[in-house]
């Protein structure tokens, strides 16, 4: 499950989940979705009760967000996952500009780690933005 979930192949999961018995899935299995942006297999994964992780959560957001995956992002947003400051940091690292002005839309807590990783990825205009937000 783990492999279609990463490859967004949301029939092929569905056909693993189906058979009997069900092919394994995992706390992770989530976040491979939406680390790589597949944000409707997140949602079905979401909805048929694959296992979760509370503490995993925030390290999924920051998983979509350093990858520039802003739908996936607002999905778990949807569903009230919480998001801490890393997920800001991630999307400053990656240099994705939409994801990061959005943590501060929806009033993510950001920290000077979002500058820091802005500066470790090269993300001048993630810095120059981040300033002009007095972080």
């Amino acid at each position: 499950c783990n492999t279609a979930a990463k490859h967004g192949q949301l029939g092929a999961l569905q056909l693993l989940r189906s058979r009997q018995p069900p092919a394994p899935w995992g706390t992770g299995t989530v976040k491979l979705a939406c680390e790589k942006g597949h944000r409707d297999t997140a949602m079905w994964l979401f909805n048929h009760n694959c296992p979760l992780r509370c503490p995993m959560w925030t390290d999924t957001c920051a998983a979509a967000a350093r990858h520039g995956h802003l739908a996936a992002l607002q999905y778990l947003h949807t569903e009230r996952i919480a998001m801490d400051e890393l997920t800001p940091a991630a999307a400053a690292r990656g240099g994705h500009a939409d994801v990061l002005q959005w943590t501060f839309d929806v009033q993510c807590a950001v920290d000077e780690s979002a500058c820091e990783e802005a500066a470790r990825g090269g993300q001048v205009s993630a810095l120059r933005y981040l300033k002009s937000m007095e972080v």
